[in-house]
């Protein structure tokens, strides 16, 4: 089934479409997470990992819009752990992800799933949406060179 990039109200820009104009349906990359899927911060990045590292393998094999999927659903874990961090902190007082490594994990994390995304969308010639990963890079990274 070929695939190709489709804006309009129901899928959002970058969404995977089959020819027929449907949504390509595939549990994995369609579900959404919820603050309440996630034990804690640490396992709510312990899973955007997961998702960052799938993505690179559809990546590899050429799968692009799985690819994006996949650092989309990253993305969104990496926003839960965020979340999660606050509550963890506003119930116990304690900041449990503070650590340096859990700080650095996530950052890099962050900034890899956007970059990857970025590449994907090059390669798909859909160059807004590669504009647009590599414009909200620069807001949190102004040195970045591959966004650059």
């Amino acid at each position: 089934m070929k695939t190709e990039a489709h804006a309009d109200s129901s899928g959002g820009p970058g969404r995977p479409r089959s020819q027929s104009g449907s949504f390509r349906s595939n549990a994995q990359h369609t579900e959404t997470p919820n603050p309440k899927d996630f034990r804690s911060s640490i396992h709510a990045l312990e899973e955007a990992e997961s998702a960052r590292m799938r993505g690179n393998q559809s990546y590899s094999s050429g799968h692009l819009y799985d690819a994006i999927s996949m650092y989309l659903l990253a993305d969104r874990c990496l926003a839960i752990a965020s979340q999660l961090e606050a509550s963890e902190h506003r119930n116990s007082g304690i900041d449990s992800a503070a650590s340096e490594d859990y700080s650095e994990r996530k950052r890099t994390c962050g900034m890899a799933v956007r970059l990857n995304a970025a590449a994907c969308y090059l390669r798909l010639g859909q160059h807004r949406g590669c504009l647009a990963a590599c414009n909200g890079i620069l807001k949190d990274s102004p040195d970045n060179v591959k966004a650059m």
